[in-house]
């Protein structure tokens, strides 16, 4: 029987692999510094610094603008939130950090 984690490493180019663990280990990172975690995503995501973006104009705090913007739009908030802390979770529990 092949091993799928062997079988994943063994398909992954050495610059691949490299790119991936750094990826892991900036998440694992991010996790002691939230605020230079935020400044990666910016980075990397122009999505996140847009999302920031409407926060700061809004002169209101993520989680209130969250609410208003879901209930503008008609959206229950709760799945999404359900969903976001099941990605966590997983995050978390594959880095046997929870």
């Amino acid at each position: 029987m092949i091993n799928p984690v062997a079988n994943l490493l063994g398909r992954l180019q050495g610059s691949q692999m490299t790119q991936g663990f750094n990826q892991a280990m900036g998440m694992a990172q991010a996790m002691s510094n939230p605020q230079a975690a935020i400044q990666q995503m910016m980075q990397n995501d122009p999505r996140v610094k847009n999302v920031l973006d409407l926060v700061n104009q809004s002169g209101t705090d993520a989680k209130s603008l969250f609410y208003q913007v879901a209930q503008q739009r008609g959206v229950d908030p709760q799945p999404v939130l359900d969903a976001a802390r099941q990605s966590y979770d997983n995050f978390m529990n594959q880095f046997n950090m929870k």
